[in-house]
Protein backbone atom coordinates (compact mmCIF):
# COMPACT_ATOMS: atom_id res chain seq x y z
CA UNK A 1 0.00 0.00 0.00
CA UNK A 2 1.44 3.37 -0.91
CA UNK A 3 1.85 6.59 0.91
CA UNK A 4 -0.86 8.53 -1.34
CA UNK A 5 -3.47 5.94 -0.25
CA UNK A 6 -2.52 5.40 2.91
CA UNK A 7 -2.59 8.81 3.93
CA UNK A 8 -6.13 8.93 2.00
CA UNK A 9 -7.77 6.48 4.15
CA UNK A 10 -6.73 8.22 7.33
CA UNK A 11 -8.14 11.27 6.54
CA UNK A 12 -10.81 9.25 5.51
CA UNK A 13 -11.35 7.77 8.77
CA UNK A 14 -10.56 11.06 10.40
CA UNK A 15 -13.30 12.59 8.51
CA UNK A 16 -15.62 10.10 9.67
CA UNK A 17 -14.84 10.34 13.37
CA UNK A 18 -14.86 14.15 13.28
CA UNK A 19 -18.43 13.61 11.58
CA UNK A 20 -19.64 11.33 14.54
CA UNK A 21 -18.24 13.67 17.17
CA UNK A 22 -20.04 16.59 15.41
CA UNK A 23 -23.32 14.65 15.21
CA UNK A 24 -22.96 13.61 18.93
CA UNK A 25 -26.56 14.03 20.45
CA UNK A 26 -26.55 17.18 22.05
CA UNK A 27 -27.88 16.03 26.18
CA UNK A 28 -27.78 19.47 27.56
CA UNK A 29 -26.17 23.27 27.52
CA UNK A 30 -23.77 25.56 29.87
CA UNK A 31 -26.54 28.17 31.04
CA UNK A 32 -23.71 29.72 33.01
CA UNK A 33 -19.57 29.41 33.65
CA UNK A 34 -16.73 31.92 34.80
CA UNK A 35 -13.12 31.12 35.55
CA UNK A 36 -11.29 27.84 33.13
CA UNK A 37 -13.66 25.31 33.12
CA UNK A 38 -13.31 22.96 30.45
CA UNK A 39 -15.31 20.02 28.69
CA UNK A 40 -13.10 16.75 28.20
CA UNK A 41 -14.79 14.98 24.99
CA UNK A 42 -15.49 11.40 23.99
CA UNK A 43 -13.35 11.83 21.67
CA UNK A 44 -10.44 13.34 23.27
CA UNK A 45 -10.28 16.82 22.56
CA UNK A 46 -11.09 19.56 25.31
CA UNK A 47 -12.67 22.77 24.96
CA UNK A 48 -13.53 25.31 27.27
CA UNK A 49 -17.09 25.98 28.61
CA UNK A 50 -19.16 28.74 27.21
CA UNK A 51 -22.31 29.85 27.70
CA UNK A 52 -24.83 28.06 25.10
CA UNK A 53 -22.24 25.40 24.60
CA UNK A 54 -23.65 21.73 23.90
CA UNK A 55 -23.21 18.95 26.26
CA UNK A 56 -23.10 15.34 25.19
CA UNK A 57 -23.00 11.33 26.82
CA UNK A 58 -19.08 11.31 27.58
CA UNK A 59 -18.18 14.39 28.40
CA UNK A 60 -16.26 15.21 31.34
CA UNK A 61 -16.98 18.69 32.86
CA UNK A 62 -13.93 20.17 35.35
CA UNK A 63 -14.38 23.61 37.25
CA UNK A 64 -10.77 23.95 38.24
CA UNK A 65 -11.08 27.55 40.34
CA UNK A 66 -14.06 28.07 38.49
CA UNK A 67 -18.33 27.37 38.47
CA UNK A 68 -20.41 26.34 35.59
CA UNK A 69 -24.25 25.78 35.74
CA UNK A 70 -25.73 23.28 33.24
CA UNK A 71 -29.20 22.48 31.82
CA UNK A 72 -30.51 19.18 30.94
CA UNK A 73 -32.47 18.42 27.84
CA UNK A 74 -35.21 16.64 30.61
CA UNK A 75 -35.04 19.57 32.77
CA UNK A 76 -32.74 19.04 34.89
CA UNK A 77 -29.86 21.52 36.87
CA UNK A 78 -26.88 21.30 37.82
CA UNK A 79 -24.56 23.74 39.94
CA UNK A 80 -20.40 22.85 40.03
CA UNK A 81 -18.22 24.65 42.74
CA UNK A 82 -14.82 24.77 42.00
CA UNK A 83 -12.30 22.31 41.87
CA UNK A 84 -14.76 19.19 40.88
CA UNK A 85 -14.99 16.76 37.61
CA UNK A 86 -18.41 15.81 36.36
CA UNK A 87 -19.26 13.13 34.09
CA UNK A 88 -22.40 12.61 31.96
CA UNK A 89 -21.43 8.61 31.51
CA UNK A 90 -24.67 7.73 29.71
CA UNK A 91 -27.82 10.16 29.09
CA UNK A 92 -30.88 8.96 26.88
CA UNK A 93 -33.84 11.17 26.90
CA UNK A 94 -37.21 11.21 23.93
CA UNK A 95 -39.20 13.45 25.96
CA UNK A 96 -41.33 11.24 28.13
CA UNK A 97 -40.51 8.14 30.58
CA UNK A 98 -40.70 5.43 28.05
CA UNK A 99 -38.33 2.79 29.83
CA UNK A 100 -35.63 4.53 27.21
CA UNK A 101 -34.53 7.17 29.38
CA UNK A 102 -31.24 6.80 31.81
CA UNK A 103 -29.49 9.70 33.51
CA UNK A 104 -25.96 8.41 34.68
CA UNK A 105 -23.35 10.78 35.83
CA UNK A 106 -20.45 10.14 37.88
CA UNK A 107 -18.89 13.03 40.34
CA UNK A 108 -15.42 11.95 40.34
CA UNK A 109 -14.32 15.06 42.74
CA UNK A 110 -15.61 18.45 44.43
CA UNK A 111 -18.98 19.44 44.92
CA UNK A 112 -22.55 20.19 43.22
CA UNK A 113 -26.18 20.82 43.67
CA UNK A 114 -29.00 19.71 41.66
CA UNK A 115 -32.40 19.66 40.93
CA UNK A 116 -33.67 16.64 38.58
CA UNK A 117 -35.21 16.78 35.72
CA UNK A 118 -38.20 14.71 34.36
CA UNK A 119 -35.74 11.39 34.26
CA UNK A 120 -35.65 9.24 37.44
CA UNK A 121 -39.02 9.95 38.61
CA UNK A 122 -41.40 7.04 37.39
CA UNK A 123 -38.09 4.33 36.49
CA UNK A 124 -35.91 5.66 39.47
CA UNK A 125 -33.27 2.88 38.82
CA UNK A 126 -32.88 4.97 35.40
CA UNK A 127 -31.19 8.18 37.82
CA UNK A 128 -28.30 7.21 39.17
CA UNK A 129 -25.02 9.94 40.16
CA UNK A 130 -22.26 7.27 40.80
CA UNK A 131 -19.47 8.21 43.26
CA UNK A 132 -16.08 6.06 44.40
CA UNK A 133 -17.88 5.30 47.46
CA UNK A 134 -21.31 5.53 46.62
CA UNK A 135 -24.44 5.87 44.32
CA UNK A 136 -27.51 8.51 44.83
CA UNK A 137 -30.81 7.86 43.80
CA UNK A 138 -33.72 10.08 43.15
CA UNK A 139 -37.70 9.65 44.31
CA UNK A 140 -38.22 13.21 42.93
CA UNK A 141 -35.74 15.92 44.69
CA UNK A 142 -33.30 18.43 44.58
CA UNK A 143 -30.04 17.81 46.51
CA UNK A 144 -26.36 18.94 47.81
CA UNK A 145 -23.07 16.68 47.38
CA UNK A 146 -19.50 16.87 48.67
CA UNK A 147 -17.40 14.17 47.37
CA UNK A 148 -13.20 14.76 48.43
CA UNK A 149 -10.81 11.91 49.83
CA UNK A 150 -13.53 9.16 49.23
CA UNK A 151 -15.72 11.17 51.57
CA UNK A 152 -19.05 11.66 50.86
CA UNK A 153 -21.68 14.15 52.22
CA UNK A 154 -25.41 14.42 51.11
CA UNK A 155 -28.19 16.71 52.21
CA UNK A 156 -31.80 16.80 50.52
CA UNK A 157 -32.92 20.17 49.84
CA UNK A 158 -36.30 18.68 49.02
CA UNK A 159 -37.39 15.37 48.04
CA UNK A 160 -36.43 12.41 49.05
CA UNK A 161 -33.04 10.63 48.15
CA UNK A 162 -31.27 7.44 48.23
CA UNK A 163 -27.31 6.59 49.08
CA UNK A 164 -26.51 3.32 48.47
CA UNK A 165 -23.64 0.84 48.30
CA UNK A 166 -22.49 -2.59 49.39
CA UNK A 167 -22.95 -1.56 52.65
CA UNK A 168 -26.37 -0.95 52.39
CA UNK A 169 -29.03 1.62 51.03
CA UNK A 170 -30.21 4.80 53.09
CA UNK A 171 -32.64 7.16 52.60
CA UNK A 172 -32.66 10.97 53.66
CA UNK A 173 -35.72 13.39 52.67
CA UNK A 174 -35.63 17.25 53.07
CA UNK A 175 -33.33 18.39 55.43
CA UNK A 176 -31.84 15.27 56.08
CA UNK A 177 -28.25 14.36 55.08
CA UNK A 178 -26.05 10.79 54.56
CA UNK A 179 -22.38 10.58 55.27
CA UNK A 180 -20.30 7.91 53.37
CA UNK A 181 -16.18 7.68 54.38
CA UNK A 182 -14.51 5.69 52.84
CA UNK A 183 -14.75 3.05 50.23
CA UNK A 184 -16.70 0.08 51.86
CA UNK A 185 -17.89 2.57 54.82
CA UNK A 186 -21.77 2.13 54.98
CA UNK A 187 -24.13 5.22 54.61
CA UNK A 188 -24.75 6.64 57.83
CA UNK A 189 -27.00 9.76 58.71
CA UNK A 190 -25.05 12.92 59.96
CA UNK A 191 -25.80 16.14 61.66
CA UNK A 192 -23.89 17.77 59.22
CA UNK A 193 -25.21 19.84 55.73
CA UNK A 194 -23.47 19.28 52.55
CA UNK A 195 -22.10 22.80 51.19
CA UNK A 196 -22.74 24.33 48.33
CA UNK A 197 -21.12 27.81 49.20
CA UNK A 198 -18.25 29.15 47.51
CA UNK A 199 -16.17 32.44 46.99
CA UNK A 200 -18.41 34.47 44.82
CA UNK A 201 -17.48 35.00 40.74
CA UNK A 202 -16.19 38.47 39.54
CA UNK A 203 -18.33 41.68 39.89
CA UNK A 204 -20.62 42.03 37.20
CA UNK A 205 -21.43 38.12 37.40
CA UNK A 206 -23.18 37.59 40.40
CA UNK A 207 -25.14 34.64 39.19
CA UNK A 208 -25.15 32.48 42.09
CA UNK A 209 -27.57 33.85 45.19
CA UNK A 210 -26.75 33.22 49.05
CA UNK A 211 -27.00 29.39 49.71
CA UNK A 212 -26.30 28.60 45.73
CA UNK A 213 -29.92 29.19 44.35
CA UNK A 214 -29.43 27.72 40.73
CA UNK A 215 -30.31 30.34 38.54
CA UNK A 216 -32.38 29.31 35.76
CA UNK A 217 -32.96 31.78 33.61
CA UNK A 218 -33.47 30.42 30.03
CA UNK A 219 -34.99 33.76 28.03
CA UNK A 220 -32.00 34.26 26.41
CA UNK A 221 -33.12 37.04 23.69
CA UNK A 222 -33.51 40.45 24.38
CA UNK A 223 -37.28 41.76 23.90
CA UNK A 224 -36.25 45.20 23.33
CA UNK A 225 -38.83 46.16 20.72
CA UNK A 226 -41.57 44.99 23.29
CA UNK A 227 -42.85 48.27 25.38
CA UNK A 228 -43.92 47.08 28.94
CA UNK A 229 -45.60 48.10 31.85
CA UNK A 230 -43.07 47.98 35.14
CA UNK A 231 -43.94 44.77 37.10
CA UNK A 232 -45.98 45.55 39.82
CA UNK A 233 -47.17 43.72 43.03
CA UNK A 234 -50.99 42.86 42.06
CA UNK A 235 -53.73 44.61 44.66
CA UNK A 236 -57.12 45.54 43.48
CA UNK A 237 -57.40 45.58 39.78
CA UNK A 238 -57.73 43.55 36.44
CA UNK A 239 -55.53 40.62 37.43
CA UNK A 240 -55.43 37.08 36.61
CA UNK A 241 -56.69 34.72 39.15
CA UNK A 242 -55.61 30.64 38.82
CA UNK A 243 -58.07 29.03 41.29
CA UNK A 244 -58.93 25.65 42.97
CA UNK A 245 -61.72 25.27 44.91
CA UNK A 246 -63.23 21.99 46.35
CA UNK A 247 -66.76 22.13 46.89
CA UNK A 248 -68.91 18.77 47.77
CA UNK A 249 -66.22 16.68 49.68
CA UNK A 250 -63.96 15.20 47.38
CA UNK A 251 -65.33 16.71 44.07
CA UNK A 252 -63.06 18.58 41.91
CA UNK A 253 -64.56 21.54 41.04
CA UNK A 254 -63.82 25.37 39.97
CA UNK A 255 -60.33 24.70 38.74
CA UNK A 256 -59.42 26.78 35.76
CA UNK A 257 -57.79 30.03 35.03
CA UNK A 258 -59.85 33.28 35.15
CA UNK A 259 -59.49 37.30 34.42
CA UNK A 260 -61.55 39.36 37.08
CA UNK A 261 -60.74 41.75 40.32
CA UNK A 262 -59.35 40.44 43.34
CA UNK A 263 -59.71 42.02 46.33
CA UNK A 264 -56.96 42.33 49.12
CA UNK A 265 -55.95 42.80 52.52
CA UNK A 266 -52.25 42.62 52.74
CA UNK A 267 -51.84 39.29 50.92
CA UNK A 268 -55.05 38.18 52.39
CA UNK A 269 -57.37 37.14 49.28
CA UNK A 270 -60.66 38.28 50.61
CA UNK A 271 -63.03 38.12 47.29
CA UNK A 272 -62.66 37.24 43.56
CA UNK A 273 -65.54 38.49 40.93
CA UNK A 274 -64.44 37.51 37.43
CA UNK A 275 -64.60 39.64 34.68
CA UNK A 276 -68.15 37.62 33.42
CA UNK A 277 -69.52 37.77 36.97
CA UNK A 278 -68.47 34.73 37.99
CA UNK A 279 -66.70 33.00 40.10
CA UNK A 280 -67.48 34.84 42.69
CA UNK A 281 -65.14 33.48 45.69
CA UNK A 282 -65.44 35.00 49.11
CA UNK A 283 -62.86 33.28 51.36
CA UNK A 284 -63.44 31.78 54.69
CA UNK A 285 -60.22 31.13 57.01
CA UNK A 286 -57.17 32.54 55.78
CA UNK A 287 -54.25 29.76 56.48
CA UNK A 288 -51.50 31.08 54.64
CA UNK A 289 -50.59 34.24 52.19
CA UNK A 290 -47.55 35.04 50.71
CA UNK A 291 -46.73 37.54 48.07
CA UNK A 292 -43.62 38.41 45.82
CA UNK A 293 -42.87 41.01 43.01
CA UNK A 294 -44.84 39.40 41.14
CA UNK A 295 -47.34 37.24 42.45
CA UNK A 296 -49.58 36.59 45.24
CA UNK A 297 -50.74 33.33 46.54
CA UNK A 298 -52.28 31.48 49.15
CA UNK A 299 -54.98 29.18 50.39
CA UNK A 300 -57.97 29.55 52.69
CA UNK A 301 -60.36 26.89 54.44
CA UNK A 302 -64.44 27.62 53.78
CA UNK A 303 -65.69 30.26 52.04
CA UNK A 304 -68.55 30.20 49.25
CA UNK A 305 -68.56 30.15 45.74
CA UNK A 306 -71.23 31.83 44.53
CA UNK A 307 -73.14 31.53 47.95
CA UNK A 308 -72.62 27.62 47.79
CA UNK A 309 -70.28 26.22 50.91
CA UNK A 310 -66.67 25.26 50.24
CA UNK A 311 -63.85 23.41 51.48
CA UNK A 312 -61.08 24.75 50.17
CA UNK A 313 -59.45 27.57 48.09
CA UNK A 314 -56.09 28.04 46.41
CA UNK A 315 -55.24 30.91 44.85
CA UNK A 316 -52.36 32.41 42.22
CA UNK A 317 -53.15 36.15 41.47
CA UNK A 318 -51.02 38.28 39.53
CA UNK A 319 -51.02 40.44 36.63
CA UNK A 320 -50.57 38.01 33.16
CA UNK A 321 -47.90 38.07 30.88
CA UNK A 322 -49.25 40.15 27.85
CA UNK A 323 -49.73 38.81 24.61
CA UNK A 324 -47.16 40.92 22.86
CA UNK A 325 -44.99 39.04 24.63
CA UNK A 326 -46.01 35.83 24.15
CA UNK A 327 -46.00 36.09 20.56
CA UNK A 328 -42.70 37.96 20.77
CA UNK A 329 -41.29 35.27 22.38
CA UNK A 330 -42.59 32.58 20.03
CA UNK A 331 -41.15 34.20 16.96
CA UNK A 332 -37.48 34.49 18.67
CA UNK A 333 -38.20 30.53 19.95
CA UNK A 334 -36.92 30.82 22.67
CA UNK A 335 -37.21 27.58 25.56
CA UNK A 336 -38.18 28.99 29.35
CA UNK A 337 -37.16 27.14 32.20
CA UNK A 338 -38.92 27.16 35.53
CA UNK A 339 -37.95 25.88 38.72
CA UNK A 340 -41.15 25.66 41.93
CA UNK A 341 -39.49 28.41 44.13
CA UNK A 342 -42.59 28.39 46.23
CA UNK A 343 -45.79 25.96 47.41
CA UNK A 344 -48.68 26.29 49.00
CA UNK A 345 -49.66 23.55 51.21
CA UNK A 346 -50.94 19.78 49.63
CA UNK A 347 -54.19 18.65 51.63
CA UNK A 348 -55.65 14.92 50.56
CA UNK A 349 -59.55 15.14 51.07
CA UNK A 350 -60.58 11.29 51.33
CA UNK A 351 -63.94 9.99 50.55
CA UNK A 352 -65.59 10.60 54.04
CA UNK A 353 -64.16 14.33 53.99
CA UNK A 354 -61.13 13.94 56.24
CA UNK A 355 -58.72 16.18 55.19
CA UNK A 356 -54.33 15.20 55.65
CA UNK A 357 -52.12 18.43 54.36
CA UNK A 358 -48.62 17.93 53.65
CA UNK A 359 -46.21 20.75 54.87
CA UNK A 360 -45.64 24.41 53.31
CA UNK A 361 -42.61 25.05 50.35
CA UNK A 362 -42.00 21.12 50.23
CA UNK A 363 -43.32 20.54 46.07
CA UNK A 364 -40.29 20.39 44.02
CA UNK A 365 -39.98 20.20 40.18
CA UNK A 366 -39.95 22.18 37.48
CA UNK A 367 -41.77 23.47 34.29
CA UNK A 368 -39.78 24.21 30.44
CA UNK A 369 -41.74 25.52 28.21
CA UNK A 370 -40.84 25.97 24.18
CA UNK A 371 -42.56 29.57 22.98
CA UNK A 372 -41.89 28.12 19.23
CA UNK A 373 -44.04 25.59 19.50
CA UNK A 374 -46.28 26.50 22.50
CA UNK A 375 -45.85 23.03 23.83
CA UNK A 376 -44.56 22.94 27.93
CA UNK A 377 -43.38 20.07 30.14
CA UNK A 378 -43.97 19.84 33.96
CA UNK A 379 -43.19 17.75 36.93
CA UNK A 380 -44.07 18.10 40.05
CA UNK A 381 -43.03 15.96 43.19
CA UNK A 382 -45.58 16.37 46.13
CA UNK A 383 -45.03 14.87 49.72
CA UNK A 384 -48.17 13.48 51.42
CA UNK A 385 -48.25 11.31 54.46
CA UNK A 386 -44.87 10.09 54.23
CA UNK A 387 -45.62 9.37 50.56
CA UNK A 388 -43.87 11.22 47.18
CA UNK A 389 -46.83 11.66 44.45
CA UNK A 390 -45.44 12.67 41.44
CA UNK A 391 -47.82 14.31 38.44
CA UNK A 392 -45.88 14.65 35.47
CA UNK A 393 -47.34 16.64 31.99
CA UNK A 394 -45.56 16.03 28.67
CA UNK A 395 -46.54 18.28 25.63
CA UNK A 396 -49.10 20.17 27.08
CA UNK A 397 -50.54 23.06 24.82
CA UNK A 398 -49.98 26.59 25.55
CA UNK A 399 -52.99 28.68 24.05
CA UNK A 400 -51.99 30.64 21.10
CA UNK A 401 -50.66 34.20 21.69
CA UNK A 402 -51.99 33.99 25.73
CA UNK A 403 -50.41 32.84 28.60
CA UNK A 404 -52.68 30.22 29.87
CA UNK A 405 -52.21 26.20 29.60
CA UNK A 406 -54.57 23.49 30.62
CA UNK A 407 -53.81 19.82 30.87
CA UNK A 408 -56.33 17.38 32.48
CA UNK A 409 -54.23 14.09 31.27
CA UNK A 410 -51.49 14.19 33.74
CA UNK A 411 -49.64 10.96 34.34
CA UNK A 412 -49.39 10.20 37.92
CA UNK A 413 -46.87 8.22 39.52
CA UNK A 414 -45.75 7.42 42.83
CA UNK A 415 -44.84 4.51 45.67
CA UNK A 416 -47.56 2.40 47.60
CA UNK A 417 -50.44 3.94 45.36
CA UNK A 418 -51.50 4.30 41.96
CA UNK A 419 -53.53 7.05 39.87
CA UNK A 420 -57.55 6.23 39.61
CA UNK A 421 -59.93 5.89 37.17
CA UNK A 422 -56.86 5.47 34.41
CA UNK A 423 -57.16 5.13 30.31
CA UNK A 424 -53.65 4.25 30.47
CA UNK A 425 -50.98 3.44 32.36
CA UNK A 426 -51.00 5.67 35.43
CA UNK A 427 -52.95 8.73 33.03
CA UNK A 428 -55.82 10.33 34.35
CA UNK A 429 -59.15 10.98 32.72
CA UNK A 430 -61.49 14.00 33.81
CA UNK A 431 -59.71 13.27 37.08
CA UNK A 432 -56.25 15.13 36.77
CA UNK A 433 -56.63 18.86 36.90
CA UNK A 434 -53.29 21.31 36.40
CA UNK A 435 -54.05 24.57 35.34
CA UNK A 436 -51.69 27.45 35.10
CA UNK A 437 -50.65 30.93 33.96
CA UNK A 438 -47.27 32.82 33.36
CA UNK A 439 -46.96 35.85 34.90
CA UNK A 440 -44.73 38.99 34.72
CA UNK A 441 -43.92 41.37 31.88
CA UNK A 442 -41.26 39.05 30.48
CA UNK A 443 -43.04 35.45 31.96
CA UNK A 444 -40.65 35.92 34.99
CA UNK A 445 -43.22 33.50 36.89
CA UNK A 446 -45.38 30.93 36.25
CA UNK A 447 -48.39 29.63 38.75
CA UNK A 448 -49.75 26.51 38.85
CA UNK A 449 -52.58 24.96 40.48
CA UNK A 450 -53.56 20.85 40.67
CA UNK A 451 -55.84 18.58 41.21
CA UNK A 452 -55.48 14.94 41.16
CA UNK A 453 -56.97 11.26 42.61
CA UNK A 454 -55.17 9.14 44.19
CA UNK A 455 -55.42 5.62 45.89
CA UNK A 456 -53.42 3.09 48.12
CA UNK A 457 -53.32 1.38 50.98
CA UNK A 458 -50.37 3.89 51.91
CA UNK A 459 -52.42 7.03 51.98
CA UNK A 460 -55.08 8.05 54.34
CA UNK A 461 -58.70 6.93 53.97
CA UNK A 462 -57.08 4.70 50.98
CA UNK A 463 -56.69 8.06 48.86
CA UNK A 464 -58.76 10.70 47.72
CA UNK A 465 -58.12 14.01 45.86
CA UNK A 466 -54.94 15.71 46.51
CA UNK A 467 -55.01 19.44 45.61
CA UNK A 468 -52.28 22.78 46.12
CA UNK A 469 -50.77 25.34 43.94
CA UNK A 470 -47.09 26.50 43.14
CA UNK A 471 -45.16 29.52 42.10
CA UNK A 472 -42.16 28.77 39.57
CA UNK A 473 -39.69 31.48 39.05
CA UNK A 474 -37.34 31.76 36.04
Amino acid sequence: MNKSFTLKITSFVAMMLLSQFAMAKAVGSVTFATGDVTIAHADNTTTKATKNADLSAGDAIETKEGRVQLSMIDGGKISLQPNTIYKINQFEFTGKEDGSEYNFTELVKGGLRTVSGLIGHKNRDHYQLKTAVATIGIRGTEFTVNFNDNSLLMTTNHGSVDVCNAGGCLNAITGQSIQVVGIGGAPKPSNKAAKAAAAPPPAGKAVFAAGEQINTAALTTTLAAVTITPAIAPTVGNDTIVSLATMPVGVVSNNGVYKGTATFTGNNLISYVDNSGTPNIVTGTILEANSDAFLKWGRASGGTYNGQPMLMTNWITGIATPSAVISALNSTGVTGSYLVANSTTPYLVSSSGTITTGNTDTVTGGLSLNFSTYKLSYNLNIPIASNIVSITGLNVSLAAASAKFSDNNAIITGTGFCGCTTTGSGILSNNAYVEGSLFGPNAERAGLQYGVQVSGSGLPGGGGNLFGGVVLNK
